[in-house]
C-alpha cells in the first residue's frame, strides 16, 4: 500500500502520530484528524490491505503500538511511533508488548536528534509504504536523489542462530537514507556471535547485492555486482533485475567474515541511474518505488 501524508500549517504532534498509525493499518483518510489536510492525503485506491494492527493507542510519549506477524508465523513485530523530541517522532521496535502495562519488551533504542524525523515542520508531507512485512515512512532530504526515513523491516529467518528460536525477525530504521550502506538498524533480540546466548538492542547493516566479507570500514555490498540477467527497460534506460538486500551482523572496523541475519523482505536493489525519487516499477503484479539512489545502486521498496 502506498499512502501520502499531509499536514496542515499548524499540526499537533500527537494527532500527526497518532494519523499515521490509523494509516499504517488500513484507516482511510477520512478517518484523520484535524492536522491532515485531507485534500492532499491520499491512499492508493484498490491497496491491498497493510496487514498491521493497532494494539495500544495510549502508549508512552503520546506513542501509538502497531503489530503484525512475521511470515513464519513464529513471531510478532511490534512497534512504537512516538514523540521524540518537541519537533520530532521516532520508533522503538520490541520484542512483544503488554497493552495494559504500556510496555515492551526488549525495546530497541529511539534514535536520537540526528535520526528521529522532524513532524512539526508544517506543512509537511509523508510518503507511506506499507506491506504486512515492513512499512516505511519518508520524506524528501536534502538531497533529491534520496528520502530520509523510519522504518520496520522484517527479513527471513534464513540464519544458522536464527533457526529454531522465536526470536522476533524484523529491524527498526531511524532517519535512514536505504543507500547507505552503513546505516544501523536495531533489533529486539538475537543470538550473540558465539551463538550462546541472546543478544537485546543489537545491530546490523545492510549488504547489497551479494552475501560477501566485511573488511575493515568497508562493506563488499556493492561489489561484484550479480549478472543482469533479462534486461528491461525504463525511459529507455536498460537496467539489471531486482537484486535482494542483506542484513549482517554490525562488526564495527575490525576484518570479519560477515554474520548475515537474512534477507530484507521488500527491499530490493538495482543498477543505478534509473528513474527519481518516487518513481513506480512493476514487476508483474508487484508495485516498487524508487527511495533511494547512490554511485553503485538505486534502492527500492515494495508497496
Amino acid at each position: 500500500m502506498y499512502a501520502k501524508y499531509v499536514t496542515n500549517a499548524t499540526t499537533v504532534q500527537s494527532q500527526a502520530i497518532s494519523d499515521l498509525a490509523l494509516l499504517l493499518t488500513g484507516s482511510p483518510v477520512s478517518a484523520l484528524s484535524s492536522s491532515c489536510n485531507k485534500t492532499l492525503s491520499m491512499i492508493t485506491p484498490g491497496a491491498p490491505a497493510p496487514g498491521w494492527t493497532l494494539v495500544d493507542s495510549a502508549a508512552p510519549q503520546s506513542g501509538q503500538v502497531i503489530s503484525a506477524p512475521d511470515a513464519d508465523g513464529l513471531t510478532t513485530k511490534y512497534v512504537r511511533l512516538h514523540v521524540y523530541s518537541a519537533v520530532q517522532f521516532s520508533l522503538t521496535g520490541s520484542e512483544s508488548w503488554d497493552a495494559t502495562a504500556h510496555t515492551g519488551l526488549n525495546p530497541t533504542t529511539a534514535g536520537s536528534t540526528s535520526t528521529a524525523l522532524l513532524v512539526t515542520d508544517a506543512p509537511g508531507m509523508y510518503h507511506l509504504f506499507v506491506t504486512p512485512r515492513s512499512f516505511y515512512i519518508c520524506k524528501v532530504g536534502n538531497s533529491p536523489a534520496n528520502a530520509v526515513g523510519v522504518g520496520a523491516f522484517e527479513f527471513t529467518r534464513e540464519a544458522e542462530h536464527l533457526k529454531g528460536t522465536t526470536y522476533p525477525c524484523f529491524v527498526i530504521a531511524n532517519g535512514t537514507v536505504l543507500s547507505g550502506i552503513y546505516n544501523t538498524f536495531d533489533l529486539p533480540r538475537t543470538k550473540d556471535v558465539a551463538l550462546t546466548s541472546g543478544d537485546t538492542n543489537s545491530f546490523a547493516q545492510l549488504q547489497r547485492g551479494t552475501m560477501g566479507i566485511r573488511f575493515g570500514t568497508t562493506a563488499s555490498g556493492n561489489v561484484p555486482k550479480p549478472p543482469a540477467g533479462p534486461s528491461r527497460a525504463v525511459n529507455d534506460v536498460p537496467y539489471y533485475e531486482f537484486r535482494p538486500v542483506f542484513l549482517i551482523k554490525s562488526l564495527g572496523s575490525y576484518s570479519h567474515t560477515a554474520l548475515v541475519y537474512g534477507r530484507l523482505y521488500d527491499v530490493v536493489d538495482t543498477t543505478p541511474g534509473i528513474g527519481n525519487l518516487l518513481d513506480t516499477f512493476p514487476s508483474g503484479s508487484v508495485r516498487y518505488s524508487l527511495v533511494a539512489a547512490d554511485a553503485n545502486s538505486t534502492v527500492l521498496i515494495r508497496n
